[in-house]
């Protein structure tokens, strides 16, 4: 006995309708607004989109943080900085390709969580490789072998300069003098600190040779180190920025981290 819906060749069932006794699926479940169909090419650059925006920012974080040479980590970045700059608009291209009104905003957001999450990503990885990392290197580049002693009187003054490889909190640049010829007795701290620059060089000033009652001559030679050290370091108990007494070894400094070659300088007068 047939029923009315059955007389109209319509037949209702579970996950579909059919009509004349055909069953068909269901009709797609809406995949939300501003995505792209699963699979096509405009979500794979979604991906890609998202993946590339993060390189560039990770790489700057990193190259920052663990090198002060900026216009070294800028070359080196060139690669990425193309690569970024050549994929980035080509991707965002096939994000939105077939429907730009639907797509856009993603391909914006994907960008920008890119980027934030590349910045991450390269603070925890400098910051992983910082507390790996050897400490950090000081240099003096003036003077460099000799000394101009030549327009002042039996003290001379003088300016020191170097670089010091990476920044460090809470770490400081003494200039330490050691008379040759005629000897003295030790390292001498000048205690006025370094003044360090943001790109790593760091000077200074004034360093001296020689007293009123020891006058300097033309000839005379000395040693010149630069030693990083910790804000609070010491020698037997005495601030460094305090000392008046020689050091025999630099070596023999609370708080020590590291300290430059040994520049051997002659005095012109």
């Amino acid at each position: 006995m047939l029923t009315p819906s059955d007389a109209s060749g319509t037949i209702s069932r579970p996950g579909g309708v059919g009509t004349g006794g055909l069953v068909a699926d269901a009709p797609p479940k809406n995949e939300g607004v501003g995505d792209p169909p699963p699979g096509s090419a405009a979500q794979r650059a979604q991906v890609e989109l998202g993946l590339f925006s993060a390189v560039l920012p990770a790489y700057i974080s990193i190259a920052a943080i663990l090198d002060t040479e900026t216009h070294h980590w800028l070359l080196v970045g060139l690669l990425p900085l193309a690569v970024w700059a050549y994929r980035i608009p080509r991707l965002g291209l096939h994000a939105v390709k077939g429907d730009p009104k639907k797509y856009w905003w993603k391909g914006v957001l994907l960008v920008l969580a890119g980027v934030a999450a590349g910045v991450v990503i390269g603070l925890v990885i400098s910051s992983y490789i910082i507390g790996k990392a050897p400490p950090p290197k000081v240099s003096i580049a003036t003077p460099a072998s000799s000394l101009d002693c030549r327009t002042q009187g039996p003290q001379c003054q003088f300016r020191v300069t170097g670089r010091l490889s990476r920044a460090a909190a809470g770490l400081e640049i003494f200039v330490l003098v050691s008379p040759v010829d005629p000897p003295g007795h030790g390292w001498y701290v000048q205690l006025q600190p370094a003044g360090i620059g943001g790109n790593g060089d760091w000077a200074q000033s004034p360093s001296y040779l020689g007293a009123p009652g020891y006058p300097v001559s033309n000839g005379d030679t000395l040693e010149v180190e630069a030693v990083l050290v910790s804000s609070s370091a010491t020698y037997n108990g005495t601030a460094l920025s305090s000392l008046a007494n020689p050091i025999p070894d630099p070596e023999q400094i609370t708080g020590i981290v590291t300290e430059s070659k040994i520049v051997f300088l002659t005095v012109r007068k």
